[in-house]
């Protein structure tokens, strides 16, 4: 096992597929969940679809992406509702931003195009959460640090795992990418009393230009 761990290391260390530091700005989508979450009678919990934006570096001599990205990530729900009040729709709507660090190993290169597989970890700090409840065209929120709800996320860091695959294109001096991650948390968050955990499956593009020519434009 030493000796993968050595390899990856290596190859992570070994200079980066673009031989230059890139600072690219990236955009996307994301489908969360909650591990642990049961659906009650007449009750329908859905996946949270939300945008995603940050910004990342690769440095020079590193096979790595080191970035912040501003999250959403909770979860949908609908109760069924009687004939004179109709359906109650909503959910938890947690943000956050992440701080991530990622190796990023070349599988295919050609033609100044890049595949790579990503892998590595995020530390998450929650910057505002709330759960969200509509009924009849009426929406209220509150927050979820408010003492009758039993819900542990405001004030807490995230910590997850993530994995993925992307590929970046050379046009010009920039360099496109897309890659889809996904991620699962290792510490639980208390909703209800039952522990649960973000699990969030991401797509996002970017563009980049080398550090060098970023800072000229500046000048």
């Amino acid at each position: 096992m030493h000796k993968v761990v050595a390899f990856i290391a290596l190859l992570t260390f070994a200079g980066n597929a673009h031989g230059e530091a890139i600072v690219m700005a990236h955009a996307g989508m994301s489908r969360s969940t909650m591990t642990n979450i049961t659906p009650g009678r007449g009750e329908t919990v859905n996946p949270r679809i939300a945008p995603l934006f940050g910004a990342s570096i690769e440095p020079m001599g590193f096979h790595a992406l080191f970035g912040a990205t501003i999250t959403n990530k909770g979860i949908d729900a609908t109760v069924r509702g009687d004939a004179i009040l109709g359906n109650f729709s909503g959910g938890i709507r947690a943000r956050y931003v992440e701080l991530s660090g990622l190796g990023k190993i070349p599988i295919h290169e050609d033609n100044n195009t890049i595949a790579y597989i990503l892998g590595g970890g995020f530390a998450g700090i929650e910057v505002g959460c709330n759960v969200r409840a509509r009924i009849r065209g009426v929406s209220a929120d509150v927050d979820c640090d408010h003492p009758d709800l039993n819900v542990s996320i405001t004030g807490t860091s995230r910590f997850a795992l993530v994995g993925g695959l992307g590929v970046s294109k050379k046009v010009g001096n920039a360099w496109l990418s897309w890659d889809v991650t996904y991620s699962h948390d290792t510490n639980p968050i208390l909703l209800d009393g039952e522990e649960t955990n973000h699990r969030t499956l991401s797509s996002k593009v970017g563009i980049g230009f080398p550090l060098a020519l970023s800072a000229r434009g500046k000048r």
